[in-house]
């Protein structure tokens, strides 16, 4: 087990050394969110300012509209950059040539694609943090039950990612093209997770899909802590789905790395598209 951290630890360095190389690099990175804030904010500055509601949301104001959008948008753009970092690991290893010696190690092949999506998630977690300090300084709208809840909140977004990172690693092995698989999964992503609206409004089959995606239960759990002030008790069922979906990820990711071991062994190569 020691052996199998030391594995994650030392993937999710590399991925982020690969990826900030300078700590510059990582300063300047913290004006994306910023920058994304600011443009989602003023898109829908007009309709607060005309007192417009909307039906899920009759009994609040305006300005909860605009938190419930933004925690969605943003939700929506952590998923998506652990997308595109597990595109882009697997693409860098396999044009480098150390995917085949990664696979060839000791190391453990399902600590090394958990180190991989903990490295994106390390950047992308960083990119969340800093918008979350630009929300409170600029709507000061939040209501969290008390200031424990925060955590709850960031380890419903945490862990899910993590799993689904974990999950597209995996899955990234098998493609060829790399563009077409991301840009396939990220308008499902969008539509299911419950970005801009509310998962309850779709018909029943597709709440089932919706309810498949790790996004759609932490937007949930996330916006029950900080615009609802839910308390541990009452977000448990949630945070309880948010581990059942994670542990599916994680099975279906491990489930591939079983896989990507046969067929290297029966191919004689990595290269399993």
């Amino acid at each position: 087990m020691r052996h199998f951290f030391r594995v994650v630890r030392a993937e999710a360095y590399k991925q982020m050394r690969a990826y900030w190389g300078k700590p510059a690099n990582a300063t300047t990175e913290a004006l994306y969110p910023a920058l994304q804030f600011a443009t989602a904010y003023y898109m829908f500055k007009p309709f607060l300012q005309e007192g417009i509601r909307v039906p899920w949301q009759a009994g609040n104001s305006g300005q909860s509209l605009a938190l419930f959008l933004l925690t969605g948008f943003f939700g929506f753009t952590l998923f998506q950059r652990l997308l595109w970092a597990a595109m882009g690991m697997t693409q860098m290893e396999r044009f480098g040539g150390t995917l085949e010696i990664q696979y060839m190690t000791p190391a453990s092949r399902f600590a090394l694609l958990i180190g991989a999506a903990a490295g994106g998630l390390v950047r992308t977690v960083y990119l969340y943090a800093t918008f979350l300090l630009g929300a409170l300084v600029w709507l000061g709208e939040w209501h969290p039950a008390h200031p424990g809840m925060i955590l709850v909140a960031f380890a419903a977004v945490v862990v899910p990612g993590l799993a689904w990172g974990t999950l597209l690693n995996g899955q990234m092995l098998f493609a060829r093209d790399f563009s077409a698989y991301v840009s396939i999964l990220q308008p499902p992503l969008n539509f299911f997770g419950g970005v801009r609206f509310p998962v309850h409004l779709l018909p029943g089959w597709m709440q089932v899909v919706s309810a498949a995606i790790p996004l759609t239960w932490s937007l949930h759990v996330f916006r029950l802590v900080l615009l609802d002030g839910a308390t541990l008790p009452q977000v448990g069922r949630e945070l309880g789905l948010a581990l059942l979906v994670s542990a599916a990820c994680f099975a279906l990711a491990c489930l591939n790395v079983h896989r990507c071991e046969r067929l290297a062994r029966e191919r004689g190569t990595m290269v399993l598209y």
